[in-house]
């Protein structure tokens, strides 16, 4: 993930969480969706519990089959090598748990009011030119981020104490 913003926490986002797991040589990867006003290590609680049937019919990556056998209760995924050489295994919650080697926030997205997600902002600079009544326009993708910004809002604008630059503050 190229940016993680995590200091506004009144916004709702969409979390993207990659499991990996291993067995000897073997590894498989899965990653699912949460939303929530959670950041951080809160998302990072993984319990194979929480896995329900549609979480797991949703997967966004799934390059190792997984899946629950509900009439057997295990999980069944196929774990690859190097070499593509296949492990398949049936487990139980825990031993599946013991599997587990990394989980990783892959990427973020803040939901808007409509709860479709906004695309997230790089940090890369945008250049905006002032015209010749001292006017810039600020980027669309900066009031989707913020969200809110529309004709008639109040913005505060301060100036940084270095005196190199400006700040909008967005007055609800």
């Amino acid at each position: 993930m190229k940016c993680y913003e995590n200091r506004d926490n009144f916004r709702e986002r969409v979390h993207t969480i990659q499991v990996t797991f291993q067995s000897g040589e073997y590894k498989g990867r899965i990653a699912y969706k949460i939303g929530g006003n959670v950041f951080g290590i809160d998302l990072l609680g993984f319990d194979l519990e929480t896995l329900d049937e549609d979480i797991i019919k949703n997967l966004v990556v799934n390059d190792c089959d997984f899946s629950f056998d509900y009439e057997n209760e295990v999980f069944s995924l196929e774990l690859k090598n190097e070499s593509g050489d296949s492990l398949l295994c049936e487990e139980d919650d825990y031993s599946l748990g013991n599997m587990v080697v990394a989980l990783e926030i892959i990427d973020c997205k803040i939901v808007d009011s409509k709860n479709e997600e906004v695309a997230q902002m790089d940090n890369e600079p945008i250049i905006r030119t002032v015209d010749d009544l001292s006017r810039i326009v600020i980027p669309k993708e900066i009031r989707n981020q913020i969200g809110g910004i529309e004709a008639g809002t109040k913005l505060e604008i301060t100036v940084t104490e270095d005196r190199s630059g400006i700040l909008l503050n967005l007055i609800k």
